[in-house]
């Protein structure tokens, strides 16, 4: 599984979630507010330590942390993997 990085869209505060949790709405760890998290359309590596990682298109090119080695990373315009779509439109396994 990879790590989601998405913006709470209230406060704009970096969140991370596995991405098994799109869809789901959860509550901002700094907001308090209900956030939707988005489906992610982006599948990538930290360029620092190979982890998968996945976001949504509108926060390509945004500067994020790696959540597993912490170093800084731009998310990628397109794909840099390609994971299987399922019949629901979620990413398979």
């Amino acid at each position: 599984m990879a790590d989601m990085l998405f913006k709470c869209p209230h406060c704009a505060r970096h969140l991370v979630v596995e991405d098994s949790a799109a869809g789901e709405t959860l509550e901002c760890l700094a907001c308090r507010q209900p956030v939707l998290v988005p489906k992610s359309a982006n599948a990538f590596k930290c360029p620092s330590c190979a982890y998968d990682l996945s976001a949504p298109t509108k926060v390509a090119g945004k500067f994020f942390h790696c959540p597993n080695c912490g170093s800084s990373l731009i998310v990628p315009a397109t794909p840099t993997m390609r994971l299987p779509v399922n019949s629901f439109g979620d990413w398979a396994r």
